[in-house]
């Protein structure tokens, strides 16, 4: 992955990658600046598919990391609502196996998720956390290759790092006061 300063590193950083490139996976593209938050929001219009919430729960696992012993973050999640009726199903299904798995692995994060339904204008894809930090993805949280992934098995190879990603452009920006 190619990594590219901005100003200083400690403020703000663009990670760029090419389609089927290896390397990437969710603590290199956060590099640590989510440790110790209590809250994020999370705008991630296409959350509809199986791989996109399987993505999402895997950065759900990186993120309890980043967690304080004996404490509990917020994530308010927002996402359009799928377009077809069927879609909808599906993704409503999708999206309660996500609060499922959190309740179920005892993650110290409350879920709270939002759909926008109808909402056409809902497109950029951002993180926002409680320190300041402001992450900005092409994909999202969808950054890894669909023929990679096995419908109701996940993906092939379980290290994110292995795995060939789709062309990303990550930004990560701090709020300076």
């Amino acid at each position: 992955p190619k990594h590219k300063n901005l100003e200083e590193e400690k403020n703000h950083y663009v990670i760029t990658g090419v389609k089927n490139e290896h390397g990437f996976s969710y603590e290199f593209l956060f590099k640590g600046r989510l440790a110790g938050t209590k809250k994020l929001d999370i705008d991630e219009p296409y959350l509809q598919k199986e791989q996109q919430c399987f993505n999402f729960i895997e950065f759900l696992l990186f993120y309890q990391k980043m967690i304080l012993k004996n404490e509990t973050s917020t994530i308010n999640l927002t996402t359009r609502e799928a377009d077809e009726i069927s879609g909808i199903y599906i993704q409503n299904e999708h999206l309660k196996n996500i609060e499922t798995f959190v309740k179920n692995e005892k993650m110290p994060i409350k879920l709270n998720i939002e759909i926008k339904k109808g909402s056409s204008q809902m497109h950029g894809r951002k993180i926002v956390a409680d320190n300041g930090w402001m992450f900005t993805c092409d994909r999202g949280l969808d950054i890894f290759q669909t023929w990679e992934f096995v419908k109701k098995k996940g993906y092939k190879k379980k290290n994110q790092k292995e795995r060939c990603c789709r062309p990303i452009l990550f930004t990560a920006v701090h709020q300076i006061e």
